[in-house]
């Protein structure tokens, strides 16, 4: 929610894509949907579905958990954190110089469409 708030203040994205788990029970970003009719909100999807919406998004926000290594394989620029102590290591590993030089040349976009990922 925070990281949505954050982005509704940046003036040039145009969309944001929020994808949510099943098992996500917070009220507070249906409410904001309400409000900013330039929020999409999906949950539960397929892998399938995951893929087109990451594929319409210029970059992404996700924990360091499995779906960063599906944002890097299909090359999307990716800003990313740890939430849980079991996505530490992975964090301080791809935040060695050598690999997130790997993803930098995507970044040279202007970023309008955002996929915020949050299990």
């Amino acid at each position: 929610l925070k990281a949505t708030k954050a982005l509704l203040q940046i003036e040039q994205i145009k969309r944001i894509n929020v994808v949510i788990g099943a098992v996500y029970n917070h009220d507070n970003i249906f409410s904001l949907k309400k409000e900013y009719e330039h929020i999409n909100i999906y949950r539960d999807v397929t892998e399938n579905e995951l893929f087109a919406i990451i594929k319409k998004s210029n970059i992404a926000i996700a924990p360091a958990s499995t779906i960063l290594f599906e944002l890097l394989a299909v090359n999307t620029p990716v800003l990313s954190g740890y939430v849980a102590d079991n996505q530490k290591s992975l964090y301080l590993y791809l935040t060695v110089p050598t690999i997130l030089a790997y993803n930098c040349s995507a970044c040279q976009r202007t970023f309008q469409s955002i996929v915020l990922i949050i299990f």
